[in-house]
């Protein structure tokens, strides 16, 4: 699960369950996957922040994000 918080992470502390990482095109944005979560993470690179965080379904072990 990724956690939200009100102050910028400089780190991004996951619950030991993540799998996969990707770019947006852009490159502002990431997406983590946690695979028991069920859920994808959609980390902001430029404030360095949790933005939303979106059921996905069974076990999401990897991303890729296309244009």
């Amino acid at each position: 699960m990724c956690r939200k918080n009100e102050e910028p992470l400089k780190s991004f502390r996951m619950e030991n369950d993540e799998h996969g990482v990707d770019a947006s095109p852009d490159h502002k944005y990431f997406f983590v996957t946690n695979m028991f979560e069920t859920t994808v993470c959609v980390i902001d690179k430029e404030h360095n922040k949790v933005m939303k965080t979106v059921e996905v379904g069974e076990i999401p072990s990897g991303i890729n994000v296309m244009p």
